[in-house]
């Protein structure tokens, strides 16, 4: 039930941001047939994300395997070091 919720609320955050544009662009009173297509340029670029990020992710996977939680561990300590000497400059 976590992970059906966690997909929902992700889902709801994406689709806030193409829902955003669109209502800029609908307060602009474009034609129909142009909000109709930027309707579909907008639905096929989310989904063509989605695919190509869930193929990202697998290689990404396959490559890192094991070495996932040490690459993870090092980003965090190296992002913690860029944030100290930012603060101490």
């Amino acid at each position: 039930m976590t992970q059906l919720l966690t997909l929902l609320l992700l889902g709801l955050s994406v689709g806030l941001d193409n829902f955003a544009a669109s209502v800029a662009i609908g307060l602009n009173g474009i034609k129909w047939f142009v909000r109709l297509q930027i309707a579909v340029v907008f639905g096929l670029s989310e989904a063509g994300m989605l695919v190509i990020g869930l193929l990202a992710g697998q290689v990404a996977a396959g490559w890192l395997g094991g070495r996932a939680g040490l690459i993870g561990g090092v980003a965090l300590g190296l992002t913690g070091l860029y944030v100290v000497a930012g603060a101490l400059r």
